[in-house]
């Protein structure tokens, strides 16, 4: 009785990663609109209470998707749409040790968005 071996796998080209991402329209306005209700920044919980998320880094994501897809560019600058900097008194950690962020929405897209939606 004979027995086969399979054969060797070789390597499988795979292709390469999309360079488009996934993103939610009403998970970015609904952060837009948190963050614009809030004054233009706010750190994770209440922009997060605002906006109804679940997570907020993925909304804030989706938000940048959507207002690059608009037509939003950083400015001359350089300064991006929207900023996430470690944000409780220069700590960027809460009591119960997780990192916190103020999430800052520009001033000129703030003032865009409010002509926008009245």
């Amino acid at each position: 009785m004979s027995t086969q071996h399979a054969a060797p796998r070789t390597a499988v080209a795979v292709a390469a990663p999309a360079r488009t991402t996934h993103w939610s329209r009403p998970a970015a306005l609904r952060c837009l609109r948190a963050l614009v209700r809030l004054g233009g920044s706010a750190t994770s919980w209440p922009l997060a209470q605002e906006a109804r998320a679940l997570n907020i880094s993925t909304d804030i994501h989706a938000a940048r998707c959507w207002l690059a897809a608009r037509g939003y560019e950083p400015n001359a600058d350089g300064e991006p749409l929207v900023t996430a900097d470690e944000g409780i008194k220069g700590r960027g950690f809460s009591r119960d040790g997780r990192r916190v962020f103020r999430y800052t929405l520009r001033a000129d897209v703030v003032d865009s968005l409010r002509r926008v939606w009245g």
